[in-house]
């Protein structure tokens, strides 16, 4: 009867194969402390999978939006678009086989659960195994593995989308004399990725924000433990991964830039990485084939990586990638690393489209098309969300899409920057405002109300482009007592004197009688109109009009910023300005009696007023003319 091999020559044949495992990953080229480092346990999970994350160097644990997240994090199961099923193979060092096989289920329990299932195996074949006479017992296959189970969800709010998962392995080695107990071992891994929209410190616009996205990994949280005994079990280390993801898009065009950084806690102490690579995407004339390049470096084997693949629309719901990842190794003792992947897609496509149609709460469909962006339905998103649903941060969501909302959302800003006479900013913000009602106006499915036209030519007047705001208010064809107004004014700028009193009647005409503040203002610009003609006694009439029934405080809704220069002019009360201009006018008919009684009205009645010292000057004038 043949023996069984002894315990010191299954040690050597485990330490044998630890060496392989150590050359493969190149650790011979890291120290720790002076002494070299010949490898240490689940060293085979660290070898990466994917030709994605591979070609990229490495790093993946922000994105991991395919089925290697199972392998790389499990939280980027949420962000698959289809059913996925991957496969690679790798033929290694000394017949050394390297093969994982994955699949990922995106929303397959429910909206926000996700599961996915990997195999990772590391296998040498064809050791000759002898008895303790050296007596050939035939050949056997040593070789480790992981089953994985990830399940992960998601949390949904106007801040971020935070995606997070947990991996649950079951790890087996396979050598001579192990026990089913011995060669068996169970661990978890946990992971999140989060993705900002709104968050409380970083107030990025939205168009550079929502490309990033970070993500972290935790490994071995239970820790893995296989040996031949409890005293001699190998305890897989604890490892920690951070990293960032940004993509960048020209037009159909995508280029995805990723960095993650690893430390592991070992018996030597901490072992840090730095990996970094870029992805990009280009679709080949909406043909279904889109090729892919991609690149990376990592310090962990100090050599680069490149990736290639084709992505092949089988059908419109069936998609094939053919991908290979090739990898420089930084010595002549390991020769390339070359890998070939096989990945299907498959079945309900979990993008833009699926959530408008089959999420029902309102809030949360709109965030995740949001978080997609850019995608055809960003705009119906944004303008959901900054009208009713997310109203505190509109002005973050219309300056992502632009146009016609983010206009409306200016020109709130200028009028209040305009009521805090801050008119300096007013004056940039209507400017901005104008671009976008410019925009708005050349996109034909836009439709423009009347005050939508109004709000345009307030900004473009106020911006000091007084051809256009008139441009934009003869656009109207039945115009409101508002529009006649603003049209008034803006005659009255450009001393267009009969338009503007004609226009300028037409809104006391047509305006409600609850309405003073508007009423005030017209008559006084009628008044102001008829003192630059000369027609002084027309301008008295209007004048009076304002001192005598609207002697109260404006309504700040139409400032005078828009005929008033001067920031220092009271602009909350117009009577005591209609007041001096009459006495003005008096003065101009040679009535000094009457012009001194309206300045001392100024003094009486607003002694508050800005006009109080100036009208004492004109007072002084005025006695010291009649008194000669």
């Amino acid at each position: 009867m043949h023996e069984k091999p002894g315990l010191e020559y299954m040690r050597k044949i485990k330490y044998t194969f630890a060496v392989v495992l150590c050359l493969m990953t190149l650790q011979s080229t890291q120290t720790w402390s002076g002494e070299g480092n010949a490898g240490y346990p689940g060293e085979f999970l660290r070898y990466g999978v994917g030709p994605r994350a591979l070609g990229t160097g490495g790093a993946f644990t922000a994105l991991a939006d395919d089925a290697s997240a199972v392998y790389w994090n499990p939280a980027g199961l949420m962000t698959v678009q289809q059913t996925e099923l991957t496969s690679m193979y790798s033929n290694l060092f000394y017949d050394t086989r390297y093969t994982f096989m994955g699949a990922a289920l995106p929303r397959v329990i429910d909206q926000n659960t996700s599961v996915g299932l990997g195999w990772v195996n590391l296998a040498m074949t064809g050791f000759d195994q002898r008895d303790v006479h050296n007596r050939n017992m035939g050949s056997f296959d040593v070789y480790e593995q992981a089953f994985m189970l990830s399940v992960a969800r998601e949390y949904v709010s106007t801040w971020g989308i935070v995606n997070y998962g947990v991996n649950f392995n079951l790890v087996n080695q396979a050598f001579p004399n192990y026990t089913s107990d011995q060669g068996w071992g169970f661990g978890t891994d946990v992971g999140a990725t989060v993705k900002l929209i709104n968050p409380f410190l970083l107030k990025l616009p939205l168009k550079y924000l929502l490309p990033l996205q970070f993500g972290i990994s935790l490994k071995n949280i239970i820790t893995p433990r296989v040996g031949f005994s409890e005293n001699q079990k190998d305890e897989f280390p604890f490892s920690l991964r951070t990293g960032l993801s940004y993509r960048f898009t020209f037009d159909q065009w995508v280029l995805n830039t990723l960095y993650d950084y690893e430390s592991i806690g070992t018996d030597h102490g901490h072992l840090n990485n730095h990996y970094g690579g870029f992805e990009a995407v280009f679709p080949w004339n909406n043909k279904g084939i889109v090729p892919k390049l991609r690149a990376g470096y990592n310090t962990k084997s100090q050599a680069p990586s490149f990736g290639a693949g084709l992505a092949f629309d089988a059908t419109d719901n069936v998609k094939l990638n053919v991908d290979m990842a090739f990898a420089l190794k930084p010595t002549d003792v390991l020769k390339n690393d070359i890998r070939l992947f096989l990945t299907l897609d498959f079945g309900t496509r979990y993008d833009d489209e699926f959530f408008l149609e089959q999420l029902t709460a309102e809030k949360e469909k709109y965030l995740q098309i949001l978080a997609r962006y850019p995608n055809d339905h960003v705009e119906i998103a944004a303008e959901n969300l900054g009208t009713t649903l997310d109203s505190k941060n509109a002005t973050r969501y219309f300056r992502l899409i632009g146009g016609l909302s983010l206009a409306n959302e200016l020109y709130t800003s200028v009028r209040a920057a305009v009521e805090n006479n801050r008119f300096s900013k007013a004056g940039e913000s209507a400017g901005m405002a104008v671009q976008e009602y410019e925009l708005a106006l050349e996109k034909q499915s836009v439709k423009f109300t009347e005050q939508d036209i109004r709000r345009y030519s307030e900004c473009a007047m106020i911006s000091g482009d007084y051809l256009k705001s008139t441009e934009q208010l003869q656009r109207i064809e039945n115009p409101d007592y508002k529009s006649l107004y603003l049209l008034g004014t803006v005659y009255f700028i450009q001393g267009r004197h009969d338009l503007a009193v004609s226009h300028l009647q037409q809104s006391v005409d047509k305006n409600p009688n609850n309405l003073e503040s508007l009423k005030a203002l017209s008559l006084f610009l009628q008044g102001s109109v008829y003192f630059d003609n000369g027609e002084f006694e027309k301008a008295v009439v209007q004048l009076n009009q304002v001192t005598n029934q609207f002697n109260v405080q404006l309504n700040r809704y139409y400032s005078r910023f828009t005929f008033f220069n001067n920031p220092e002019l009271d602009a909350v009360r117009l009577s005591d300005d209609a007041e001096f201009l009459i006495a003005q006018c008096y003065e101009k008919l040679g009535m000094e009696k009457e012009a001194l009684n309206a300045y001392y009205n100024i003094q009486r009645y607003y002694p508050a007023s800005n006009l109080v010292d100036e009208s004492v000057e004109q007072i002084e004038k005025l006695l010291g003319r009649i008194t000669q």
